[in-house]
């Protein structure tokens, strides 16, 4: 099976993960107004530093997760490698200095079908929860670094929904 060209769906998502991107750039820049209570020298707070290390440890798994499934089937992989790569950056991202990243593999069902229902609802799950994270920063550049880590879960939810679609129609 050669490669397959972008539905117009896929397209479409990301054309606005694109936009979302640039409107978030956009949006860091403008937003500090030199009023933030956090001067932009100060150390991070330890409350800050406990929602990277959470969301560091919950975007490390998720990446395993989407790289042990396109590992385990070989129909994923056109859909889950780009996905797994990307929060492998997020990953590097949220812990810059670390020397040895780990991405655990959680286990997974057999099926192509199941797994991809399983590794939607991880990313559903780590969106909402990193987009939780984002509130609760006390630094307006870790909120807006996690609010762009929770925007692009989101969007691989739609990607991965319709691929569960196109998984569904194949079977």
């Amino acid at each position: 099976m050669g490669p397959t060209a972008l539905s117009r769906r896929e397209l479409l998502a990301f054309a606005g993960l694109g936009a979302g991107m640039l409107a978030v750039a956009g949006c860091r820049d403008s937003v500090d107004d030199g009023t933030s209570s956090q001067d932009a020298t100060a150390p991070p707070s330890s409350a800050d530093l406990v929602l990277v290390r959470r969301t560091e440890r919950r975007v490390a798994t998720l990446a395993g997760a989407l790289a042990g499934a396109a590992s385990d089937h070989r129909e994923l992989r056109a859909v889950l490698r780009p996905l797994a790569a990307r929060h492998r950056e997020h990953v590097r991202a949220f812990a810059p200095d670390s020397e040895e990243l780990r991405f655990p593999t959680p286990v997974l069902p057999n099926t192509a079908a199941t797994t991809l229902a399983a590794v939607t609802n991880l990313e559903r799950q780590a969106a909402v929860a990193t987009r939780d994270a984002a509130l609760r920063a006390s630094s307006g550049e870790l909120a807006g670094a996690l609010a762009s880590a929770a925007a692009c879960m989101a969007q691989h939810v739609v990607l991965l929904d319709a691929a569960r679609d196109d998984v569904r129609g194949d079977s």
